[in-house]
């Protein structure tokens, strides 16, 4: 009898594993996705507890804990915001939205990249969407992974251009969903006025940027030479050009009154 619930036992692990891996493919709780999903959840109930006894973190909570805010990013030269924001979620929706994708997408990226030129990616995407979203959207509050995720989703791209030849007869089907799949969250993220544009789509432009310089290249023809150097030059350029631009955005005019909207907590005074 005790064979037998073992042997059940051992049939349910496997049917759920299958499950988990049709989803969620190459999943793994070792993987840095796993690890890092897992600090984003705990920094969401932080920013929760902070958050003056409400169900969801508040303006306060979000600022103080390092959400994405031009004026205290120029004025008090706290840069670690362009980073922060990665780890920080406004909702229990965004951040069930946000991990659900970084699921899907991310075991399989790692697993295809290694986990240092995962990390890279990641990191740096999400530092290009809030750089971006810093500069053209100077005076909105911002946080989520979704500037990370949506550098994933170019990785994507990335693959599907160094493999198109090995991906077989259904390359252009998966290609047609893949890119029905970007367009339509862009233009979400163009019509809700809640998403930050600025931030997917910087996270985008770095994220394909990074995964062409690290693809995992089995040849070394000419013109990959030619691509990764374009895409080296490229990505500099890109940090380079807006960083400047940051630094020169005039902020002095963000006053106790244009900046005071959170009460009860004032992160101009730490």
């Amino acid at each position: 009898m005790s064979h037998l619930r073992s042997f059940d036992t051992e049939q349910n692990f496997n049917e759920s594993q299958r499950l988990i891996d049709k989803y969620f493919p190459h999943f793994s709780k070792k993987s840095l996705t796993f690890r890092l999903s897992v600090f984003q959840v705990i920094y969401f109930a932080l920013s929760i507890l902070l958050g003056e006894g409400r169900s969801e973190p508040s303006s306060c909570s979000l600022l103080f804990l390092g959400a994405k805010f031009t004026p205290f990013i120029v004025l008090k030269y706290q840069y670690w915001r362009l980073i922060t924001p990665i780890f920080l979620h406004g909702s229990i929706g965004h951040i069930f939205f946000n991990l659900l994708f970084q699921f899907r997408f991310g075991f399989s990226i790692e697993d295809y990249y290694g986990v240092k030129k995962y990390a890279a990616i990641y990191i740096l995407s999400g530092i290009g969407g809030n750089l971006l979203s810093s500069t053209e959207n100077p005076f909105s509050l911002s946080v989520g992974a979704s500037t990370s995720i949506y550098g994933l989703l170019a990785v994507l791209a990335c693959y599907y251009a160094y493999n198109w030849h090995t991906l077989g007869v259904g390359r252009m089907f998966n290609l047609y969903v893949y890119l029905g799949f970007v367009g339509v969250n862009f233009i979400i993220s163009w019509l809700e006025v809640t998403i930050d544009l600025y931030g997917h789509l910087g996270g985008f432009i770095v994220g394909g940027l990074m995964g062409l310089i690290l693809i995992p290249r089995e040849e070394f023809s000419r013109r990959w030479n030619y691509i990764l150097a374009a895409s080296a030059i490229i990505l500099a350029s890109f940090f380079l050009m807006f960083f400047i631009r940051l630094a020169s955005l005039d902020m002095e005019y963000c006053g106790e009154s244009a900046c005071s909207f959170c009460d009860g907590l004032n992160p101009l005074n730490n």
